[in-house]
């Protein structure tokens, strides 16, 4: 909060005193002191309020922190395994030779990496989708009927 030094506690009940007088100042320091502790216990009971509110508010968000830590950590460990894998796989497919190299390769390139690999990816289409037609040209008007009286 704030601090108040002795030398400004002193100047403000000296000035109080001039003001109010003797007589009035005990009555008028004990409001200043009821008023100061129902601010100071208004206060709390706002922040109890509020810690709670807070704490309401931040627990969910703390466990899906604390999820998703968990989560990456098995999607790490399970990605570092299946590389160790295929590393293994490829260094005991070049120790036996070329044709088994190969061998090998083809058969990372067929595994599944995960549960939602499907297959091979399908390449993209090179040409683009053709241009919608502009609008079609209005049909042109007919020619207007000779005004009666006029020779065509």
């Amino acid at each position: 909060m704030f601090s108040v030094s002795p030398a400004e506690i002193a100047t403000i009940v000296l000035v109080a005193l001039i003001v109010f007088g003797p007589k009035r100042l005990p009555e008028i320091a004990r409001k200043a002191g009821r008023i100061a502790s129902q601010v100071r216990a208004t206060a709390d009971e706002f922040k109890s309020e509020l810690g709670g509110t807070y704490q309401e508010t931040v627990e969910p968000f703390r466990e899906a922190a604390t999820e998703l830590a968990a989560a990456g950590k098995s999607v790490k460990e399970t990605a570092q395994g299946e590389l160790k894998w295929v590393d293994d796989e490829l260094r005991e497919a070049a120790a036996a030779g070329t044709d088994a190299g190969s061998d090998a390769a083809a058969e990372v390139a067929k595994t599944p990496t995960n549960a939602t690999d499907t297959g091979p990816v399908a390449e993209p289409n090179p040409e683009p989708d053709p241009e919608p037609d502009p609008e079609p040209d209005p049909e042109p008007d007919p020619e207007p009927d000779p005004e009666p009286g006029q020779d065509a």
